[in-house]
């Protein structure tokens, strides 16, 4: 008796939805979509653009090995003032086209003013290549 009264006091609103609507103009758009996908399916894992960048500083660094001299480099650049890093950098960039070892050199000069954020990056990426 119960369940017949409950029955009776609800009510279907006439504008209630009987399904969920298409909307007729993202048709097109949608289906694009989808083709596109299906056609170009991604090719790995998605990285933010921070993380490709350290990746790439990761790459030139993988290779080096850690030496009295790279030491002092590190912390000769770590103390140098806004206006000496950027010659120093402006300088490094020049020589790193088709250079490998200004590109190393450019790399570590970069690390050494990093944020937070990007040395976690930068330890991300090296872990992901397998270096230390």
């Amino acid at each position: 008796m119960a369940e017949a009264a409950l029955n009776t006091n609800v009510v279907r609103l006439p504008t209630a939805a009987r399904r969920k609507v298409q909307q007729p103009c993202n048709a097109a758009a949608r289906a694009a979509r989808k083709a596109f996908r299906e056609a170009c399916p991604w090719p790995g894992e998605y990285l933010f653009p921070n993380e490709r960048a350290a990746m790439k500083t990761a790459e030139v660094m993988r290779d080096m090995t850690a030496t009295p001299e790279l030491e002092l480099l590190t912390a000769i650049c770590s103390v140098l003032s806004e206006e000496q890093r950027a010659k120093v950098s402006e300088s490094l960039a020049v020589r790193a086209i088709g250079r490998g070892t200004a590109q190393q050199a450019l790399a570590v000069f970069r690390t050494t003013s990093m944020t937070v954020g990007e040395r976690i990056d930068l330890s991300n990426a090296m872990r992901r290549l397998g270096g230390n």
